[in-house]
């Protein structure tokens, strides 16, 4: 099924057919899972280097994809080009993912530092926020007593 997904691309890029942003999206989620990762991260790099605009589901949807690869410094670096673009400020499912890539690359101070970003940018955490941070984290205590007070 990906691959007639795919030989459609080509055929609409030999065509000079529009390419939107939600045909790059569709691609990269089909790519991502179908395990065919590689071509993903080849498909953001298109869509990158093109005049399309991004938008918050393809930021995180790569975010996602790269984390698959445990690569946090690419989902750091979409993240942070993410907070720049002032029409597509992260939400909390950008946040979470990337607090999950942290955790998965056992860097808890990162993630820690990201749940404090959300805060600051007023940012609602939620269940899979709290959930997330919590499998990182030997003593979640600080979690759990935050998020009681959350609930309340």
């Amino acid at each position: 099924m990906i691959d007639k997904a795919l030989e459609v691309y080509e055929n609409m890029k030999k065509e000079e057919v529009e390419i939107s942003s939600i045909t790059y999206g569709c691609l990269i989620n089909a790519c991502i899972k179908n395990n065919n990762l590689q071509k993903s991260f080849d498909l953001y790099q298109e869509l990158d280097s093109s005049n399309i605009e991004m938008n918050i589901v393809l930021y995180t949807t790569m975010i996602k994809a790269y984390s698959k690869k445990n690569n946090l410094s690419k989902v750091l670096e979409i993240f942070n080009k993410m907070k720049k673009d002032k029409n597509n400020f992260p939400n909390n499912v950008t946040y979470n993912s990337v607090i999950d890539c942290c955790i998965k690359c056992n860097n808890m101070r990162e993630a820690e530092n990201k749940f404090e970003d959300m805060k600051l940018n007023k940012i609602k955490p939620d269940i899979i926020t709290f959930s997330t941070l919590i499998k990182g984290k030997k003593n979640p205590k600080i979690y759990l007593t935050f998020f009681l007070n959350f609930l309340s």
